[in-house]
């Protein structure tokens, strides 16, 4: 139960839409781009692009989109150290490991650049330096520089991006500016006739795009002609602001439905929260109407369902000891020369006495006729005869271990220890856990806050619901804790009379889980002259790494093989802003480690 608790919550954890749970091991810290736009219609670029790098990379690339862009020319590449330019040399048989060096790959889509430098847990600055050929274009009455800086195919995030633009000529009146791409960036005109676009925190696969209209006479030498117009290129910008407008009103509007529907649900969640814990809290009076200071005694292989919410080895090896201690069973051990397995030297031999009375439990009555009568041979069974049952007919066997599971589980539940009140509620908090999660995770992917609130609901209802399932009465409460305080005895070495025989004693304790090495320890610290001989002398005969040759012998045989085991193991299997349109100028890429 717990480790499905963990799994469940480690899915929801995984759902909720926040940035990141973990630092990314490449940031690109600052990207700082100054621009130049000459007379002849060229870009010149000179960029700084810091990158922090948390594991090891051979270096870094650059790639630059080809999109609408007809060459790129005079392409220089640096390091910044100290604020000092060292100049990288071009190779293009540079190669993984080598440094101060780069070279390049043109293909149809663009240029990717590649910076080899080494670098590992530091923070370098690159400078790149090259000219955008034909990057403005002349239309009907105005000029045009529609440029990406960064384009969709960028993978690695950006904390801040800051690029500036240099016009040949600086008429503020006539020059028109606007911004694409993260709604918190902005593009201004500077004191020195110069403008500038900021944005922080781009996400990768976010492009940033300036467009900058200006008179066609600033670049009279440009090559590259148009036939849009001032007031088309105008109304598109319209357009793109106002569908930008639409797009924030109905998110506004959506987000103010949505923190409305999740405070509600805050408030209901809450109530439901004080009714389940109210409803279900302990009272401290039950405690006043136990009939006994001792724990009521109960078949191991019950106890150890009670104790672990499932079934594992030691329930059906101390079932096994328990039948032979009340004359159901003897134990002996025969050679069996045929066994390859090491710890298969002795195999151990289960005899039917024939005593059937009315103390014998279902279950155990169920798995004296499974191994006797349908493993062995009416009269006994081996190890061996286990062993080879399993292997031979494995969905036969997993049936009967499953039904003989359940017979246990049945007379368990007759006793009441379980809660039925609490584990209906615990279904309905499951159910109410999916709804508040599911609109806690929308409302705060459209930035509703309150949606915080129905997520934490949400997996209290997750955690909470799979404890009310598993819950015990108040009788199985307290049983619970005094079969704990048993077992804690046990390993204590203290000495413990709870109105059960020593040797009875000796088998819960092995059911709950108590390891071979205080078992053992216990057995010597009661009385003297107590042994128990018809079960003890198998079990506590250890191999070469202090565990019980039986207990391994019997795992194998009816688990598979599993190993040895020592002294200290229990069981087996227990285990001005921007807006958004755009996106049609040219240039682009991106930048990322290798």
């Amino acid at each position: 139960m717990k480790k499905f608790i963990a799994l469940s919550l480690t899915f929801i954890i995984c759902m909720i839409p926040f940035s990141s749970f973990a630092e990314n091991s490449l940031q690109i810290s600052n990207w700082i781009v100054d621009s130049n736009l000459k007379e002849n219609g060229n870009l010149q670029i000179s960029e700084d692009i810091t990158f922090n790098f948390k594991d090891e990379f051979n270096g870094v690339y650059r790639f630059i989109n080809y999109d609408k862009i007809q060459d790129v020319a005079n392409l220089k590449v640096y390091g910044i150290v100290d604020g000092e330019e060292i100049e990288f040399n071009f190779d293009e048989n540079a190669e993984n490991g080598d440094t101060n060096v780069y070279n390049y790959e043109e293909s149809e889509n663009g240029l990717n650049i590649k910076i080899f430098s080494p670098s590992n847990d530091e923070q370098k600055t690159f400078r790149l330096k090259y000219d955008f050929v034909n990057a403005a274009v002349v239309h009907k009455d105005t000029g045009e520089l529609y440029y990406k800086f960064i384009g969709n195919e960028n993978e690695t995030d950006v904390d801040h991006f800051s690029a500036t633009i240099l016009l040949p000529q600086f008429d503020k009146n006539r020059i028109r500016i606007f911004g694409h791409g993260p709604l918190n960036g902005n593009i201004n005109f500077t004191d020195d006739n110069k403008i500038r676009l900021e944005v922080d925190d781009v996400s990768s696969n976010t492009f940033v795009e300036a467009r900058v209209l200006y008179p066609p006479e600033y670049v009279p030498f440009s090559n590259i002609a148009g036939n849009n117009t001032l007031d088309g290129i105008l109304q598109e910008e319209k357009e793109f602001a106002e569908e930008i407008a639409e797009k924030e009103s109905r998110k506004q509007n959506v987000n103010k439905v949505l923190n409305s529907v999740s405070a509600i649900f805050l408030v209901i969640g809450l109530a439901v929260i004080g009714f389940v814990l109210k409803k279900f809290k302990r009272d401290p009076e039950i405690y006043n109407n136990m009939a006994s200071l001792y724990p009521k005694d109960l078949s191991p292989a019950e106890l150890n369902l009670f104790m672990n919410s499932a079934i594992n080895s030691r329930g059906m090896l101390a079932t096994i000891f328990d039948l032979s201690r009340r004359g159901y069973l003897t134990i002996d051990v025969i050679e069996n020369p045929a066994a390859k397995k090491r710890y298969r030297k002795e195999d151990y031999l289960f005899i039917d006495t024939g005593k059937r009375d009315s103390e014998l439990l279902s279950h155990e009555s169920f798995l004296l006729d499974w191994f006797i009568n349908e493993i062995g041979d009416g009269n006994q069974v081996s190890t061996n005869d286990i062993d080879k049952y399993r292997s031979k007919r494995s969905n036969i066997y997993s049936k009967k271990y499953n039904s003989w599971m359940t017979l246990v589980k049945k007379e368990l539940d007759n006793k009441g220890y379980n809660d039925p009140i609490s584990s209906k509620f615990g279904f309905i908090l499951l159910l109410l856990s999916f709804v508040f999660l599911i609109i806690g995770i929308v409302s705060v992917v459209y930035k509703a806050l309150y949606g915080i609130g129905s997520i934490l609901i949400g997996v209290f209802f997750l955690v909470y619901g799979f404890i009310l399932i598993s819950r015990k009465s108040d009788e199985g409460y307290i049983q619970h804790g005094l079969w704990k305080d048993f077992k804690k005895e046990v390993e204590s070495l203290g000495k413990i009379d709870i109105g059960i025989p020593k040797d009875k004693n000796m088998i819960n304790a092995m059911a709950l889980g108590v390891n071979m090495e205080d078992l053992d320890n216990y057995r010597v610290n009661v009385d003297d002259d107590y042994y128990p001989m018809y079960w003890g002398l198998w079990y506590f005969t250890r191999g070469k790494k202090g565990g019980s040759t039986f207990e391994d012998n019997f795992n194998a045989s009816f688990y598979g093989d599993t190993g040895s085991s020592t002294g200290t193991s229990t069981n087996f299997g227990g285990g001005g802003g921007f807006s958004g349109g755009g996106g049609g100028g040219s240039g682009g890429g991106g930048a990322g480690g290798f």
